[in-house]
């Protein structure tokens, strides 16, 4: 059921040219169903916002699916709300795929919205 939620979604993604900002709240996709959304991004130039709360995900699928699209896809500039599983609150340390994911979307903030390098 998971995988073929997230493969319709996924067909929305590559279809929908015009689809800017995705919003999936507590959908309970897990990764199973969040793979092909992630796998389908790469496909779709428009997306600029993607929300997935409400799912963990594992530090492989962070590596292995997450990092790969939002590298892929360009044109994003915000990934909200995706955490480890098991990763409390009061865990300082980031895994080091999503600090990826956040110094890539970060670098393109701040070149899309002003010139000048952020300090």
């Amino acid at each position: 059921m998971q995988r073929a939620a997230g493969e319709c979604l996924a067909r929305l993604i590559t279809r929908c040219t015009s689809l800017r900002v995705l919003k999936l709240l507590y959908t309970a996709l897990g990764e199973t169903g969040l793979a092909p959304i992630f796998e389908a991004m790469r496909c779709n130039s428009g997306l600029v916002e993607l929300a997935v709360l409400g799912e963990q995900i594992s530090a492989d699928f962070a590596r292995d699916v997450v990092l790969p699209a939002v590298r892929a896809i360009t044109s994003l500039r915000r990934l909200h709300k995706v955490h480890l599983v098991g990763a409390g609150e009061e865990e300082p340390t980031v895994d080091p795929s999503l600090r990826e994911v956040e110094d890539i979307l970060e670098a393109r903030k701040c070149r899309r919205v002003d010139p000048m390098p952020c300090l």
